[in-house]
């Protein structure tokens, strides 16, 4: 099994979703993931306030990717 990363677009996604009060479960049906891919996503790229921001997430997560290089 290998990690995929979130793209840009699902990143907002999860981000509108969760605002509009959004559970992990439904956020992952709509995305097509498992619901233990959302629950990391919103755990790894929190934002300070522990809220979750998809431009914040992206940037955090492109930053991870270009330091596995």
């Amino acid at each position: 099994m290998s990690y995929q990363d979130l793209t840009y677009e699902k990143h907002h996604t999860t981000s509108t979703l969760r605002r509009n009060g959004s559970k992990p479960s439904h956020i992952a049906s709509q995305l097509g993931l498992h619901v233990s891919t959302i629950n990391r996503e919103l755990r790894r790229n929190a934002t300070l306030e522990g809220g979750y921001q998809y431009r914040y997430a992206h940037s955090k997560a492109r930053q991870r990717s270009l330091l596995a290089d």
